[in-house]
C-alpha cells in the first residue's frame, strides 16, 4: 500500500484504503514514498507504518497512538533504573 505518492492525497484517504484492505481479509504493508513534499504529512504517514506494521494496531487505536507522548527526561530515567 503505497501512501504519500499522490498530489491531493489526504490521510482520511490512506486510512480508507487500510481499512478496505483489511475488512477484505488482507494485511496492508504501508510503504511511505520517501519524496513527499509535505514534511508534516510524511512524518504522520511514518508514524502509520510503524502503527501498523509493528501490529500496534491489534491494541491500540489510531487516534490513541497518534497523540505525542512525553519523552521521560533524565531525571526520571535515573529514578526507573534504580527502581529495576
Amino acid at each position: 500500500m503505497l501512501c504519500g505518492y499522490w498530489n491531493g492525497e489526504t490521510f482520511a484517504d490512506v486510512m480508507h484504503r487500510y481499512e478496505a484492505m483489511v475488512d477484505m481479509g488482507l494485511m496492508p504493508y504501508p510503504m511511505v514514498y520517501e519524496q513527499c513534499e509535505d514534511r508534516g504529512y510524511h512524518a504522520q504517514l511514518k508514524k502509520f507504518q510503524r502503527w501498523v506494521i509493528k501490529g500496534y494496531h491489534r491494541f491500540v487505536k489510531w487516534e490513541e497512538y497518534q497523540v505525542k507522548k512525553e519523552k521521560p527526561n533524565k531525571q526520571q530515567m535515573n529514578f526507573l533504573t534504580q527502581l529495576i
